[in-house]
């Protein structure tokens, strides 16, 4: 039984577009950002001016003259942006819009993957879900890593569904996505390692054990043979990443960091994702539907498919005692699409 609800809902897209942007555009035109965003700019204009390397990122002569706090990619992609347009303030901020623009896309490529063609109406809601949620356009507009490394854990996603045919290409696709990933913010966007085995657990009828075992080994051998090569032809890239492990990630587990607790990030999600249940619910109560009214079986599949890859980008960031709430925004696309799947 599908919500008839969201079948008239052509207002969806241009509601999305307008929350969206009145949270998102006001800030391109104005100074300032979250500190970490403009470090982070700081060292992808200093990469672009030739001040640092790739592997080699510098922030100031006296703070962060070699930047090990995390990977080096999205200040390298950035980079690109400040050698190709100059050190204006806009470049950022473009860089950001642009950046929240493709994690959008993606949102509404995943959906139209997963969910049956006949429920291409619902292919924005995952949108509108997302503008609801005020933790997403705050990271978008303050050129967090998150940003970055969710286009590479979407595609990583988008990839391995598409596995279905051609799955050899797919998967190496995929697998490299993750390696995109990792090079941006480390171990935490790992978590598209583990779809094969939640898509088994998800679809056990379509996808057999050997299967699973089979697309897990491969996303793992994409993974590694690309690390090592990276360690092995840039002797930087070994110095960069065991200084990242010593200073950044093994503090943070440790408490070395600062300590926030590790079931702040839980009580933060369900602030953030408050506002979607609500949605969600208004929708069901507006379209009538029955109380007793279940998401078909298929739809319901899908919702737990995209809840557990949300879960797994979640639940290990408990691990460190350092916490921030903006670290689960890769997750929240994930957490849209999946109350978009239970909605239908």
């Amino acid at each position: 039984m599908h919500n008839p609800m969201i079948r008239k809902i052509p207002w969806v897209v241009l509601a999305s577009v307008a929350i969206l942007s009145l949270f998102i555009l006001p800030s391109l035109f104005r100074e300032g950002m979250f500190l970490d965003g403009v470090i982070y700019a700081s060292v992808a204009r200093n990469m672009a001016s030739g001040e640092g390397t790739f592997w080699i990122p510098r922030y100031t002569e006296v703070v962060y003259r070699t930047f090990h706090e995390h990977p080096p990619l999205a200040f390298g992609i950035q980079s690109l942006f400040f050698r190709a347009f100059g050190d204006h303030l806009w470049v950022e901020k473009g860089y950001s819009f642009l950046v929240t623009v493709l994690n959008l896309l993606l949102v509404i490529r995943l959906t139209r993957a997963v969910l049956k063609p006949h429920l291409a109406p619902v292919t924005y809601l995952p949108l509108l879900l997302l503008a609801v949620t005020p933790l997403f356009s705050w990271c978008m507009r303050n050129n967090l890593i998150e940003n970055t490394y969710s286009l590479f854990t979407l595609l990583s996603v988008l990839f391995f569904v598409k596995a279905k045919k051609r799955p050899w290409i797919w998967l190496t696709a995929s697998g490299s996505m993750i390696f995109l990933a990792f090079l941006t913010k480390g171990v935490v966007t790992l978590f598209p390692l583990a779809v094969p085995f939640i898509s088994f657990i998800i679809y056990r009828k379509e996808t057999s054990f050997r299967q699973m075992c089979v697309q897990t080994g491969w996303l793992f051998i994409v993974f590694i043979l690309l690390v090592g090569g990276m360690f092995l032809f840039f002797p930087d890239a070994r110095i960069l990443f065991s200084k990242w492990f010593e200073n950044q990630l093994l503090l943070s587990i440790t408490g070395g960091r600062g300590v926030t607790g590790r079931f702040y990030i839980l009580g933060r999600l369900v602030q953030e994702l408050l506002p979607s249940l609500l949605l969600i619910v208004t929708f069901y109560c507006v379209a009538g539907r029955s109380k007793t009214a279940l998401p078909a079986t298929t739809e319901l599949r899908h919702g737990m498919f995209f809840l557990f890859i949300a879960l797994s980008a979640t639940l290990p960031l408990m691990v460190s005692l350092k916490q921030h709430d903006y670290y689960f925004v890769p997750a929240l696309p994930f957490y849209a699409l999946a109350f978009t799947s239970f909605s239908q």
